[in-house]
């Protein structure tokens, strides 16, 4: 998990604010709103298209 994951992540599981925890970190807050704007990566875009397929058999073979 990159450090920008990890600031996102304190808002998700704490309630904490991102400017909270980029001050904690020493993080400019730029740096964490270049990571959360920017478009998905290859390999991000290919294994959400895998998780898609592998929900689609899922869900076709009832659950199994």
């Amino acid at each position: 998990m990159s450090v920008a994951a990890f600031i996102g992540s304190q808002r998700t599981d704490h309630a904490v604010p991102h400017p909270v925890t980029c001050r904690a970190l020493g993080v400019s807050e730029s740096c964490f709103y270049k990571w959360r704007d920017r478009p998905p990566t290859p390999r991000q875009v290919r294994r959400a298209e895998l998780a898609d397929k592998i929900r689609e058999f899922f869900d076709a073979s009832g659950g199994t």
